[in-house]
């Protein structure tokens, strides 16, 4: 897919971005996973009140994630329960919450995917933390490998927000995020051919901003357009 930018001049500038997908077996994906995990032959235990996160960047899109889950290797007696979360990145370690996930009870199996519905906003081309907490119980999640940043906390009341003080490790878990594009039910003539605009950002400051809704007045009626 191209990536069009389009500066329309009125009071600000709007720019109007298409981006390419990114898919994986973990972070964030248009598919979730269904087949057994990739990952090494390892995995870490989070236990209760143990929260682990490692950190993607979104596509060149704004993405709506409906989903998150992980790989677990291991099963535990019923009653464990987690919730799927995603952090601001701040400065390489993980900042506010944005948002999370139900309160999700684990499967009654070893060897599965785990998966968390939620509905959360992202912006485009950003740096967030996928991350997984465990409210009681505990879990085996599998490894993708070593090498990459993880970020850890233990002995956490409840979900943390912002994240706090964080340990530092080198796990990169099977975390991922199931996203789609958001839409702006909008479209721009090109070349005769009507194309879908999949974001759109306004610059203040000599600082480009996601806008995050658009509205129009029909008859002193403010209508949301997206």
């Amino acid at each position: 897919m191209k990536k069009i930018l389009i500066l329309i001049i009125a009071t600000t500038l709007v720019g109007i971005i298409y981006g390419a997908l990114t898919v994986g077996t973990y972070g964030f994906v248009t598919t979730a996973p269904t087949t057994t995990s990739t990952g090494v032959n390892d995995y870490n235990v989070l236990y209760d009140n143990e929260i682990q996160a490692n950190k993607y960047t979104t596509p060149a899109s704004a993405i709506n994630v409906s989903e998150i889950g992980y790989f677990r290797v291991a099963y535990y007696p019923a009653g464990t329960y987690y919730y799927g979360a995603i952090y601001e990145d701040s400065g390489g370690v993980p900042g506010n919450l944005v948002g999370y996930s139900d309160l999700t009870q684990t499967t009654a199996s070893a060897n599965c995917w785990e998966r968390a519905s939620c509905d959360i906003d992202l912006d485009a081309s950003t740096d967030y933390w996928i991350a997984i907490y465990v409210d009681s119980g505990e879990n085996k999640a599998d490894l993708f490998g070593g090498g990459a940043v993880s970020k850890y906390r233990t002995g956490v009341a409840s979900l943390p927000d912002p994240f706090g003080t964080a340990s530092s490790g080198t796990q990169q878990f099977c975390f991922y995020a199931l996203y789609t594009e958001r839409s702006t039910n909008m479209q721009i003539n090109i070349s005769d051919a009507w194309k879908d605009i999949e974001g759109v950002q306004v610059n203040i400051g000599d600082v480009w901003k996601e806008v995050e809704g658009v509205q129009i007045n029909i008859g002193d009626t403010w209508k949301e357009v997206y």
